[in-house]
């Protein structure tokens, strides 16, 4: 097989980037993700991250030995499927702070109206 453009990851900017080229070109896409679907039912249950940490979905990255934490290596979920660490993500959001949506200085994005 062959296209004109290759994107490697299906997470959230994989997958955007992809929409974005199918809209201004005419030519052939393909986006190679590692990991599965994002079809598993544990991907759409609120909070179920739990159950998604070390699975097929994690890429299981940790960090290095923490000294302030005794030495440890703390986990970092990070999405291995479509729609990447979006779909790993337990449905929650979290809102910028005012101040910092303020100290941007862009039109339309100050904290009261984003």
């Amino acid at each position: 097989m062959e296209f004109d453009y290759i994107i490697v990851g299906g997470g959230s900017a994989g997958c955007t980037a992809a929409f974005s080229l199918a809209r201004q070109t005419p030519g052939t896409i393909a986006v190679i993700e590692a990991g599965p679907p994002d079809n598993d039912l544990r991907v759409k249950i609120p909070f179920a991250l739990i159950n998604l940490l070390g699975s097929d979905r994690d890429w299981k990255r940790r960090t290095v030995a923490q000294a302030n934490a005794g030495g440890r290596r703390i986990g970092v979920p990070r999405g291995r499927m479509i729609g990447g660490s979006g779909s790993l993500n337990s449905m929650v959001w979290f809102r910028g702070r005012v101040d910092d949506y303020d100290a941007w200085g862009l039109p339309g994005w100050s904290g009261n109206e984003v």
